[in-house]
């Protein structure tokens, strides 16, 4: 049965209970997965002991087990014996032990001792080599019951058998095992270290990846509609910029577009400060949602699949209109980069085109390799360039190597520079300078000669803009061509040289103030030198007040001194109310309200509009109403108004004073106009009343107004009806003439009106105003006119002729004795010629004069000039309208008049037809009238058809005028005409004014009306 030249196929084989089956798996395991030290390895050891026999795991398929086992017993090298105390109950464990010391094999037989002590765990077999029991056995004891200390008990059991398996010193073994598992340890560590940095590093990765980028630049552009910063910048730079576009990226893609200032608070000072992009899986634009600095949805821009189209709607999916412009959709074409060059407006889906302001159905554009506009040209329905009505045909950009705009000009088809004239030009083209940080800090203007333009353009030379280190305009300096300071003119009509601001810690202005020429003080031609702002979270404005030089409250020019505003949680402003100087409420300039509410449907649209008096009651619009209302609308889903009603505070249908409670509107397909209506306070139809202020005119009536147009969406066609349907003539108030008509069609040539005729009830072409059934409209310049006046300084580049023409289509002098007018003006120049049915000068009885021309310019104390002279047909001086040749008028700022002369055909002083040669005006600081006087030829103090030579004024502190005084040529008051010569105002705590009149001796007398 032994066999002593067996080749051991195992090493150790493991004999136990089977109840002891987890150390048997663990000693398995242990012993196939340990690795014998280099250092043995070396030395001729095997770098791993062989297979270790567990019974279950070899011999569990087989049908003989007890050969299988002995097999196994020949072929194994040592015997481990898993002993407890139940260990000896197990025979098939005393049979194992028993054969392995048949082979002769005692000496390599280990025991495992699991539990219990020897004496009760080790069975006689294991302690005795023969049957006799007379030679022990004493195997070694790897002992594991060590149950505190479990894990170095177990490594030490396992030692002691690995250094019999493979006959070595123990000490040796476990001290190079110790050595071992310290390297073991520390590459551990290290491998954990760097898994744990791995981990790190991988984490970062992802959450740069995921995480938000931010960059910023000066500008952007789009390339295949997607938003591509221009002009890269610094955080440093961000910080000290007024204005920064930054980029949010996150995994790569756009996430978003802010528009923010340095103090990263989103700029308010532009209708969009957020674009949102939405990327489909492929890469491309979907659409872009532009939201303003409250985060509201301003507009949506849709594109196409393939971009060449471009539609624009509100955040319900509306046509989005903005400021009146229709324009609901672009088709683009671009480049081989990816940038428009030309666009095409639509103002429906159906693609009608539709022109801008300027009469552009579109643009087209020259691009750099950054995408960036270098120059852009309006074109027509078809796509043609065409010059805008100023005679621009080209507008070419210049910027600087960080994409700031340093040059804008003018030209014209063969590329050369034109002057433009006009309220919104006076110039050729601008430069504009830059600080460090791109803040723009000066820009001049300057004419087609290069020179800088005069100041008799009505506009400065070069404007100045000092900066703040966080890139706020803190003054605004104005200065003409010769670098004196220049009074120029803001939206509210303050006038003044240099202006200060200062900001709040989120940039927004909160005081602006004003200085003159003399002496720096405040200057305005308003009451007014500075304002004072307030804003709310969202940096909103809640509060406009307004003060003099010396901070105290004034009334600003519409008579009021606060304006305070409320906002809804849309962002919506839903009120507004006014105040005096002493915070107590006011009127708004010479209506008859205080307060203003308003409030808004779910689409944000105004739905109801209500006006408060000082009490708290409804009133109308102005003084002349008799009662309150309130004002509702309605709207289509296209945000088109439908309806709009009249309510009294109970909210039943109320008459306005045009005599309807509600006006119904309503549209074509493409969102046009088609149809207004009016009815009465039970919904019954009603005429539409218009009271005519004019002695001797019928008041406009009809119940209906029915609108056509053309392919292009201009009118073509207006007719009136009355309440049965049928036309009904009303006389309409058109070109200081009142026609009397109840159909007008209009015919155009490239979307400019040309014609106008007037039809009747019965469809026929009629006489709308005496003879006049056609008025024709030609557009032109200077030269259509340089054969008919003699000046040869008139260069105006938009002159419109009117022609009228009877119901046949024939040339009639119109009741004012001419054909046509030709009408032209600029910043500095202004026309009216007058001819006849051949083109030739000729007499207007309006006038009694041929042509006038007009010419506005600065004298030397910076002063308006605007001097008016008036021809005849041979280009003679005349007298105009029994009046003057010539009238010079000098203003105090720009509408206020200092000064006005009149002279003859001689260039003589006269006296005009009110009998005096002279005017003057006297203004206090807040440019208050407090006196005019009226001079003769010998410029003394003269009576006036009315009676007195010069008037006072005086004023309380609020700017309110409370009384006046008439004086004579001798500075001692006189009766003038009306009866009285002084009057006194005083006011209620509602500004209700009561006026008292007196006469030369100080008497009050009473004066009936």
């Amino acid at each position: 049965m032994i066999n002593k030249e067996v080749i051991y196929n195992y090493d150790v084989f493991i004999s136990y209970r089977h109840l002891d089956d987890e150390w048997a798996k663990w000693l398995l395991e242990s012993l196939e997965t340990w690795k014998v030290p280099k250092e043995l390895v070396k030395k001729g050891f095997p770098e791993r002991i062989g297979r270790v026999f567990r019974d279950e795991e070899e011999l569990s398929s087989s049908s003989n087990l007890t050969k299988s086992i002995e097999k196994a017993l020949i072929q194994s090298k040592y015997l481990v014996v898993i002993c407890s105390k139940e260990t000896s109950k197990s025979k098939w464990v005393e049979a194992e032990i028993k054969i392995f010391k048949e082979l002769g094999r005692s000496d390599r037989i280990i025991v495992m001792l699991i539990d219990g002590e020897p004496s009760e765990s080790i069975s006689e077999e294991l302690r005795y080599i023969d049957t006799d029991k007379k030679i022990p056995l004493n195997p070694i004891i790897a002992d594991v019951r060590d149950k505190e200390n479990q894990k170095e008990t177990k490594q030490k059991a396992l030692i002691q058998i690995l250094s019999c398996v493979l006959a070595c010193d123990f000490e040796d073994l476990i001290e190079k095992e110790k050595i071992r598992e310290k390297i073991i340890l520390i590459n551990k560590i290290t491998i954990s270290l760097c898994i744990l940095i791995i981990i790190i590093f991988s984490i970062i990765l992802i959450w740069k990846h995921n995480k938000v980028k931010l960059s910023y630049y000066n500008d952007f552009v789009y390339q295949y509609g997607v938003p591509k910063g221009i002009g890269k910048l610094t955080k440093k730079q961000y910080h000290q910029r007024a204005s920064t576009y930054i980029f949010e990226h996150k995994k790569g893609i756009l996430k978003r577009v802010k528009r923010v200032n340095s103090y990263g608070i989103l700029d308010k000072n532009y209708n969009i400060s957020i674009w949102i992009p939405e990327i489909d899986s492929k890469g491309n634009i979907k659409r872009i949602i532009c939201k303003d600095h409250n985060n509201k949805i301003v507009m949506i821009k849709e594109y196409s699949s393939d971009l060449k189209i471009i539609t624009f709607q509100n955040e319900f999916n509306l046509p989005f209109i903005f400021n009146g412009n229709s324009t609901v959709r672009y088709k683009a074409e671009y480049d081989e980069n990816g940038y428009i060059t030309n666009e095409l407006y639509y103002k429906d889906s159906w693609n009608t085109p539709i022109s801008d302001k300027n009469g552009f159905y579109g643009k087209q554009y020259e691009v750099d390799k950054s995408g960036v506009i270098t120059a852009e040209y309006g074109i027509n329905s078809n796509g043609n360039i065409i010059p805008s009505k100023e005679g621009i045909y080209k507008i070419k950009y210049t910027y600087d190597d960080n994409y700031n705009l340093i040059k804008e000009e003018f030209a014209d088809k063969n590329d050369n520079l034109i002057y433009i004239d006009g309220y919104d030009y006076g110039y050729s083209y601008i430069i504009r300078d830059y600080d460090i940080n791109g803040n723009l800090i000066k820009k001049s203007y300057f004419n087609e000669n290069k020179q800088r333009i005069l100041k008799d353009n009505d506009r400065p030379s070069y404007i100045v803009y000092n900066i703040d280190r966080r890139g706020n305009t803190t003054n605004i300096i104005n200065y003409d061509e010769n670098g004196i300071l220049f009074l120029d003119i803001n939206y509210e009509q303050i006038q003044y040289h240099t202006c200060n601001m200062l900001y709040d810690n989120r940039g927004n202005i909160i005081e602006t103030s004003f200085y003159n020429l003399s002496n720096n003080e405040y200057l305005s031609p308003i009451s007014s030198s500075k304002y004072k702002m307030i804003y709310d979270e969202n940096n909103n404005i809640i509060e406009k007040s307004y003060y003099d030089k010396d901070n105290n409250l004034v009334n600003c020019f519409n008579k009021y001194s606060i304006l305070n505003m409320r906002y809804d949680s849309n962002y919506n402003l839903i009120e507004e109310s006014y105040y005096n100087t002493n915070k107590e409420p006011t009127v708004y300039r010479n209506n008859n309200y205080h307060k203003i509410e308003y409030e808004y449907d779910d689409y944000n649209n105004l739905i109801e509009k209500r006006y408060f008096d000082i009490d708290g009651k409804l009133v109308v619009l102005n003084k002349y109403g008799n009662e309150g209302y309130e004002i509702k609308i309605n709207y289509d889903k296209r945000g088109n108004v439908i309806e709009e009603s009249y309510n009294d505070q109970n909210g039943k249908l109320i008459l306005n004073n045009n005599k309807y409670a509600l006006k119904k509107i309503e549209y074509n397909e493409i969102g046009l106009k088609t149809e207004e209506s009016y009815y009465g306070t039970n919904n019954e139809e009603v005429l539409f009343f218009k009271q005519s202020y004019y002695i001797g005119k019928d008041d406009y009536t009809y119940h209906k107004i029915k609108y056509k147009y053309d392919d292009l969406g201009n009118n073509i066609e207006i007719s009136y009806y009355d309440t049965n349907d049928k036309l009904i003539i009303t006389e309409l108030e058109h070109d200081s003439m009142f026609i009397k008509t109840a159909k007008i069609k209009y015919e155009y040539s490239n979307c400019n009106l040309i014609k106008e005729s007037y039809y009747g009830i019965n469809n026929e072409p009629i006489n709308a105003y005496s003879n006049l059934g056609i008025i024709k409209y030609e557009y032109t310049d200077y030269r259509a006119v340089t054969n008919l006046i003699k000046d040869e300084t008139i260069k105006i580049k938009n002159i419109i002729k009117t022609s009228y023409y009877d119901k046949d289509d024939k040339p009639i002098l119109n009741e004012y004795n001419y054909h046509a007018k030709y009408i032209g003006n600029d910043n500095d120049s202004e026309i009216n010629i007058y001819c006849g049915t051949n083109n030739e000068l000729i007499i207007n009885n309006e006038g009694n004069i041929a042509y006038s021309i007009a010419n506005t310019y600065y004298d030397s104390n910076n002063y308006k000039v605007r001097t008016l002279r008036t021809f005849g047909t041979n280009n003679e001086p005349v007298i105009y309208n029994n009046h003057c040749f010539k009238f010079v008028t000098k203003y105090f700022g720009n509408y206020d008049i200092a000064e006005s002369e009149c002279y003859g055909t001689n260039n003589e002083p006269i006296l005009g037809r009110n009998g005096y040669f002279k005017y003057e005006g006297i203004y206090d600081d807040n440019y208050n009238l407090v006196s005019y006087r009226l001079y003769g030829t010998n410029n003394q103090l003269t009576l006036f058809k009315n009676n007195y030579a010069r008037v006072d004024y005086k004023y309380d502190k609020n700017n309110r005028k409370i009384s006046a005084k008439y004086y004579g040529t001798n500075e001692k008051p006189v009766m003038n005409i009306w009866g009285y010569s002084s009057y006194k105002i005083t006011y209620d705590s509602k500004e209700n004014a009561v006026t008292n009149y007196y006469d030369d001796k100080g008497k009050e007398i009473r004066i009936i009306d």
